[in-house]
């Protein structure tokens, strides 16, 4: 069985669907967006393409105070926070962090000239700011961050680490090697 993440192509939904390409086969490449309820058909290439293509990267919970999650990136705009809304690349954070804001840091994925990717971070003007690598300078909306892979983003007073994808990394392996890991220090705001 080979399962695809494929996004709803409905401009008000967006949202991400593991789709099992051999039921997709029988159905004719024709499905129902479980959310928003809209009838869809995938063209064959979009199958090729989206098999063939790997996430950019991931951000990993790794805190002592909240259950390990992953979030997988999109090309383009990621936002993270309480609530940051329901269109693809929008990560809603499961935490009781009371410093994390709704809406409270971006993760713009863009390829630069020579078609390498670059993952920049800013602040989305959250009440409690953005902190980098356990340094105690609080990051405004008016920064924006180069990220390097193991770049420890600390959002409210919740932790995570920045992965990008290299050859045969998978979200997985990534997240078991990082369980082996000790926490790093908070940032108190």
């Amino acid at each position: 069985m080979t399962k695809i993440d494929y996004s709803c192509k409905n401009d008000t939904c967006g949202v991400t669907l593991k789709l099992d390409v051999d039921q997709l086969e029988k159905a004719n490449y024709l499905f129902k967006c479980p959310k928003c309820k809209v009838r869809q058909k995938i063209k064959k290439e979009d199958l090729q393409m989206n098999q063939k293509e790997h996430p950019p990267g991931w951000l990993m919970i790794h805190d002592e105070n909240v259950e390990d999650q992953v979030y997988t990136l999109i090309k383009g705009d990621n936002v993270f926070g309480r609530k940051p809304g329901t269109g693809p690349g929008c990560h809603t954070i499961d935490a009781t962090d009371t410093y994390l804001s709704r809406k409270h840091c971006g993760i713009q994925v863009v390829e630069n000239k020579v078609g390498k990717l670059q993952y920049l971070m800013q602040d989305l003007k959250s009440t409690n700011g953005t902190f980098l690598n356990a340094e105690p300078r609080k990051y405004n909306h008016k920064d924006i961050i180069y990220l390097r892979d193991n770049d420890l983003i600390q959002m409210g007073r919740t932790k995570f680490i920045f992965i990008k994808y290299e050859d045969g990394r998978t979200a997985k392996s990534v997240f078991d090697e990082l369980a082996q890991t000790s926490f790093r220090n908070t940032v108190l705001t």
